[in-house]
């Protein structure tokens, strides 16, 4: 239950990353610095690294493990 709440909130801030480069995006052309430009691109890497740990977070395993697996094995 933990892991798929965490699943939204990393989510949720892939949405706020886009939509954040997109608002400074927007600035750079209203206003022509360069600082706005500087922090979308920052926004879409940061977005880049939280897509691909939310991958890998969607292609891990469920949560429930059997009795056999949480056994430690014997040699």
């Amino acid at each position: 239950m933990l892991l798929r709440a965490h699943k939204i909130l990393i989510g949720t801030c892939v949405v706020f990353c886009l939509f954040f480069a997109a608002v400074q995006l927007r600035d750079y052309q209203r206003e022509g610095e360069l600082a706005p430009l500087v922090r979308a691109a920052l926004a879409l890497l940061f977005d880049v690294g939280l897509l691909w740990y939310l991958i890998g977070l969607l292609r891990a395993p469920s949560e429930s493990v059997s009795p056999e697996e949480s056994e430690p094995r014997r040699l």
